[in-house]
Formats: C-alpha cells, sequence, structure tokens
C-alpha cells in the first residue's frame, strides 16, 4: 500500500500526519527528461475530453504513455491539449490514432465521453485501429497518486519534447491548480497500462 503513495501523501494517509495536500503530490525534480525510449515499448493514448471551449473551461488533452517491463520506467511520450469544439476534437483523434499504430487509444467514458466513443468506433477510417472506452471510477487525485508514486521513484520518464514545460506547471500545483486535463490524461493511460496487465 506504501508503494501507491509519494512521500507526502503516505505520511497523511498512512500515518496520520496533518499535512496540506494542496500542490504537494508532485515535484519538479521528480520528473526525469530522457531523449528516446526503449523499442518494443506497447503504448497507451487516453483522452480526457472537455465540455466546453469557454476561455475558463477544461482543455481536451491526451498523454502516450507505456511501461517497459524490463526497468519499470514509465514513459510518457507526449502530451497533447486544445480547446477546441467537439468536430475539430474528433478529428484529432483520428488523426492521432491512424498516425500511431504501435498506440491503443482510450476515450473517458464519462459525461459526453461515451458518446463521444460510440461515434469514434463508427468511423470507418478508425476500423484497423484498437480504441476503448475507459470507465473513470475515481476522484482526481487518487487517480493521480500511481503517476506521482513512479515521479518520486525516479520511474516516469518523460521523452523531451515542446510539451514538456506546461505538464510539468500543471502537475507541480495539482490538485490546487486553475488546469489539470494533462493530468487527468497521464493518469488515465496508467489506468489502460494497469488494466492490461502492464502492456
Amino acid at each position: 500500500m506504501e508503494e501507491q503513495y509519494p512521500d507526502l501523501y503516505r505520511r497523511q494517509e498512512i500515518y496520520g500526519q496533518d499535512i496540506d495536500a494542496e500542490g504537494t503530490i508532485f515535484r519538479p525534480h521528480w520528473f526525469q527528461i530522457v531523449d528516446n525510449y526503449p523499442p518494443g515499448l506497447k503504448w497507451s493514448r487516453y483522452w480526457d475530453l472537455a465540455a466546453s471551449t469557454k476561455t475558463t473551461a477544461d482543455y481536451t488533452a491526451s498523454a502516450a504513455v507505456a511501461l517497459d517491463k524490463n526497468s519499470g520506467d514509465v514513459y510518457v511520450r507526449d502530451c497533447i491539449r486544445t480547446k477546441s469544439e467537439w468536430p475539430d476534437v474528433r478529428r484529432l483523434i483520428i488523426t492521432t490514432a491512424l498516425s500511431e499504430y504501435d498506440t491503443v487509444t482510450g476515450v473517458e467514458s464519462a459525461l459526453h465521453g461515451l458518446a463521444a466513443f460510440q461515434e469514434l468506433q463508427r468511423e470507418r477510417e478508425l476500423v484497423g485501429t484498437s480504441i476503448r472506452s475507459i470507465r473513470v471510477d475515481k476522484d482526481k487525485v487518487s487517480r493521480a497518486l500511481p503517476v506521482a508514486s513512479r515521479a518520486e521513484a525516479g520511474k516516469l520518464k518523460l521523452v523531451r519534447g515542446n510539451w514538456i514545460s506546461a505538464f510539468v506547471d500543471e502537475a507541480v500545483v495539482f490538485p490546487g491548480g486553475r488546469h489539470d486535463d494533462q493530468v487527468d490524461a497521464v493518469s488515465g493511460a496508467f489506468q489502460m497500462i494497469a488494466n492490461s496487465g502492464g502492456g
């Protein structure tokens, strides 16, 4: 049980210490940036869908994540985020899925996500791809804790790209920041890996 929590949450949840949780789940120095990843990994990409394009609304975000079973390292290949209406998001999901033949695509089933998944399943272009509906059954913090635990242990690798700064900025203030969509996307991809038995 202790391995599922980063240190501050472990002290609070297991040992009963009074810890202010806001902004303490991730630390900037936990994130390791790498130039590449081992060949042959099985990738999972999760889409966290936004309900609105308003300025204050959440982003639609997606993350591609894989587990290296040899080392136990988890790689985040990239995060995508956009504030777009559904037709544009739909096209982005399709284009991304078609460009990633080695990746299982997951779409959250909460709220309008189930309808989006059903629509994507009917897409002729996606017949040759693997697309799944992912049920979200825990709160955001609970879903992020396994990600934070890996990061704290030095087992979370971010593959170098222009997405990293926005992701780290969001993660280090989670869950108290204005947006949490990329953290949700990485957490969702972690769930996909766990549900598949590690890839």
